[in-house]
């Protein structure tokens, strides 16, 4: 076996699965569908083009591809050119003869070298021939980082952190594989604005953003396009979200400007005491919204003067930017706001109850998201709250509140769909001048490893990888012994389209929703009158930016 196998191996080409020609093998057809006539002619071309001896003595050739076929099972033949073909039938000449009753051992024997020696060519020659879309070859190893010092800046888009939570939460979680890197933190203040750094010509390597802000750094052009950096360092965007990636794909027009690291979505948190205080059975996981307003219903009440309120929503907007039926606010083509129509009226139908039940006396007031907040972290007379799942109760917050989480309600006809993911990425700049290390700083944070550790400490993971995503908030003393894991959806709702206009239109949608509740406006009107002044303030900065 030894023998044959030397004997095999020493006739395989010096090509890889990439190399171009026009007879490649397209899936499973012509074994079975190509003519004898065509493939004498594919095989004279191959004697032309690839350095190889194609057999005469193989009577039947289109039998032995077919052959071929049945031993690679048709998905690595598919990338292949036929000059593996012909070297195949050469080197079985010389370990078997056309007639040889032992044939088909030799085949198996044959066939064993061939897929090791196969797959080694792939993941040895095959770079060029990741597909950037997928990063199929992701189990690969990626290339080191240069050894020398490199100092990456990277800029947060808004102004609510420091260096030291920046390098708790990213830099020495990078360091830990190289260490050569070092980091500048720079955030969205007054003199570095992004504005500024355009002006300036500040370099910056990467940048931590939303979607809001992705599109501010789309339009300043200093976004990027990744994909040639996935495939060179065979990265496998098949471990993330795809909802996630759907998301980044579509602010970019068909680009990658970046990854996701992290995925919030709306979870629902309450307080245990007043359920116990009115003696109303705790929310459990996979409950609907009808269960919810029922819930509601016996939680709202006057108990000795106190006013008392079942349900609440903090931010309310984020129920409609990551609404769990996916309706789009707005439409790509014309961009115009797309929201009084029956979608919209039958979703938000199913919210405006919460706040319209006897005793909930809704007021301006009381209806702004500061004051929801409140109400149930503070006063601690609001039995829910949907918030983000990230802003569960903290050590440091000194809240005293007594909570537990459910599921986020879902919808009867979509059991298991959470909200929309809410992500945070890592946008590669477009005058970085260490591609390459940025990009693997990026990906670092996205290893098994490291997203299994900030999973642990309460950081929703991107990956779709359950043993991380049941580890949410495994080691943090903020959850230990609470429900964590309903805070993960089971299954993301498909992100809506997200443009710059979203936020314009968003705005009065939520106006609209709450003069509906206040009893200002019924739902026809209000969402009549919001899509009109979102469709107005659109094409005033549409103008604004075609004046410039």
């Amino acid at each position: 076996m030894f023998r044959q196998s030397q004997s095999l191996l020493q006739h395989l080409p010096a090509i890889s699965c990439t190399s171009p020609s026009p007879y490649r093998v397209p899936s499973c057809r012509p074994a079975a569908q190509m003519s004898r006539h065509r493939f004498h002619r594919t095989k004279s071309h191959i004697k032309r083009t690839y350095p190889v001896t194609v057999s005469r003595s193989c009577p039947d050739d289109a039998f032995k591809k077919r052959r071929i076929y049945k031993i690679f099972n048709c998905n690595i033949v598919d990338n292949i050119t036929y000059g593996f073909y012909t070297s195949l039938c050469t080197a079985m000449n010389e370990t078997t003869t056309w007639r040889n009753q032992n044939m088909s051992r030799n085949w198996k024997i044959a066939s064993l070298f061939l897929m090791t020696a196969l797959t080694a060519a792939c993941s040895g020659q095959g770079a060029q021939g990741v597909d950037a879309k997928t990063g199929d070859a992701g189990a690969s190893n990626p290339p080191a980082a240069a050894k020398e010092p490199v100092e990456l800046t990277f800029y947060y888009m808004y102004a609510d952190s420091n260096y030291e939570e920046f390098m708790r939460e990213h830099g020495r979680l990078i360091q830990k594989k190289y260490p050569n890197f070092t980091f500048k933190f720079v955030q969205n203040t007054k003199g570095t604005t992004p504005e500024d750094i355009v002006a300036t010509k500040m370099d910056v390597d990467v940048f931590i953003a939303i979607n809001s802000s992705m599109m501010t750094i789309k339009d300043l052009k200093l976004d990027s396009d990744i994909t040639d950096l996935v495939a060179k360092h065979k990265f496998d965007l098949g471990r993330l979200e795809p909802a996630a990636l759907n998301v980044l794909r579509s602010i970019g027009d068909g680009k990658l400007p970046g990854l996701p690291f992290k995925v919030n979505s709306l979870g629902l948190l309450y307080n245990k005491d007043l359920f116990d205080k009115f003696g109303v059975p705790y929310p459990k996981d996979g409950w609907t919204w009808d269960d919810a307003l029922e819930t509601s219903r016996k939680l709202t009440r006057n108990e000795s003067g106190v006013q008392y309120r079942g349900f609440g929503i903090r931010p309310l907007g984020n129920t409609m930017l990551l609404n769990q039926y996916s309706y789009n606010m707005i439409q790509k083509d014309t961009f115009k706001a797309t929201i009084n129509n029956d979608q919209w009226k039958g979703y938000l139908s199913k919210l405006i109850p919460m706040f319209q039940i006897p005793g909930y006396d809704p007021t301006a007031d009381n209806m702004a998201d500061a004051k929801q907040a409140d109400m149930f972290f503070k006063e601690q007379t609001l039995a829910m709250l949907v918030t983000m799942n990230s802003d569960f109760p903290k050590a440091h917050q000194n809240l005293n509140i007594n909570w537990d989480a459910a599921t986020f309600p879902v919808l009867k006809e979509k059991p298991g769909v959470g909200s929309a993911p809410d992500i945070v990425y890592y946008a590669l700049s477009a005058t970085s001048k260490h591609r390459d290390e940025a990009f693997l700083a990026m990906t670092d944070i996205l290893s098994d490893e490291v997203q299994m550790s900030r999973s642990k400490l309460g950081n929703p993971t991107v990956l779709k990888n359950e043993a991380i995503r049941a580890a949410f908030g495994s080691e943090t003393s903020d959850l230990k012994g609470k429900n964590s894991k309903a805070l993960i959806p089971q299954t993301y709702a498909d992100p809506t389209l997200y443009t710059k206009y979203n936020t314009k239109i968003v705005v009065p949608l939520v106006t609209a929703y709450r003069n509906v509740i206040l009893g200002k406006a019924d739902l026809n009107t209000a969402l009549r009158e919001a899509e009109e002044k979102a469709n107005n303030d659109i094409q005033a900065v549409i103008g604004s930016t075609a004046a410039k």
